[in-house]
């Protein structure tokens, strides 16, 4: 009988055991559960701590939609597109007014014969011209150089078609390792790649030609006046820049003085102080 009860006790002590250790396990995930935010959007899924290390920005999802939206219809109707003979660039510039004189007849010539073929072609014709393109469906790449914590890098990684390559960078060690963290759990390694530089510096980096982006995307907390040269100049001929600015209080009026510190420029605060705003920040 003792045997049986030293026998009966191990096994009590033994479920206890594992009872703790079952516990203690659900404790844990029950509290990682709480430390770390699950964020659904579009079709990316980004995990982040709840204890804010990197910032997003709930508000900021209607942007993102139009982003996705006008990079969609970017690369369907306008890279894709073959560029016009008349948009190329020319051997020699006419410079005196005849040769101006003949190169405006030439151009109507050209947009006339554009005009008639665009009318008569057929769906074969446009197989065909769909041939001469000059830039690759797979020479698309994107760079966002405020990423934070990769949201909108992975919704042009899953929503946009045609996509060879996508830059998050962050000058943030926290950001990085978040961008990579999301990177992994949308399964995207082959697509999206993270990067830990100073935004201006790595831009710089990528201005010559070769290296340049298709897309380049800003959205800075304030001002963007201090990214536009740099961005410029690391989007490819024909590309396409994106720029988010959260600072149109100031372009449109109500801070003088910031508007000259940032801009260069002083706003009117009038009707048309949207439009002067829009004017300014690329002219800074």
């Amino acid at each position: 009988s003792m045997m049986n009860t030293c026998k009966i006790w191990r096994s009590f002590r033994g479920t206890l055991i594992i009872s703790r250790n079952m516990a203690n396990r659900e404790a844990a995930d029950l509290q990682e559960s709480k430390t770390v935010t699950k964020v659904v959007e579009g079709r990316a899924t980004i995990v982040f701590p709840s204890k804010n290390e990197v910032f997003y920005n709930p508000v900021q999802e209607f942007n993102r939609d139009l982003s996705v939206a006008v990079l969609r219809h970017f690369i369907g109707k306008w890279w894709k597109a073959p560029i016009p003979k008349q948009w190329r660039k020319q051997e020699k510039a006419p410079t005196t007014d005849t040769e101006i004189g003949v190169f405006q007849q030439q151009s109507s010539k050209v947009e006339d014969s554009e005009s008639d073929k665009l009318r008569g072609e057929d769906m074969e014709d446009e197989s065909r011209r769909e041939k001469d393109i000059s830039k690759s469906d797979k020479d698309i790449r994107i760079l966002e150089a405020l990423s934070a914590t990769g949201l909108r890098s992975l919704r042009y990684a899953l929503e946009v078609p045609d996509l060879r390559e996508v830059i998050a960078n962050d000058i943030s060690l926290a950001a990085f390792e978040a961008i990579q963290r999301n990177i992994d759990f949308n399964q995207l390694s082959g697509k999206v790649t993270a990067h830990c530089e100073d935004a201006s510096i790595y831009m710089y980096k990528c201005r010559n030609i070769g290296q340049q982006f298709t897309v380049v995307d800003l959205d800075p907390y304030g001002s963007a006046a201090i990214f536009l040269d740099p961005a410029v100049q690391a989007t490819e001929d024909g590309g396409l820049l994106c720029v988010t600015c959260t600072d149109t209080a100031v372009l449109c009026g109500t801070h003088f003085e910031a508007c000259f510190a940032k801009y260069g420029s002083m706003p009117i605060k009038a009707k048309h102080c949207h439009e002067m705003g829009l004017i300014q920040w690329p002219l800074s």
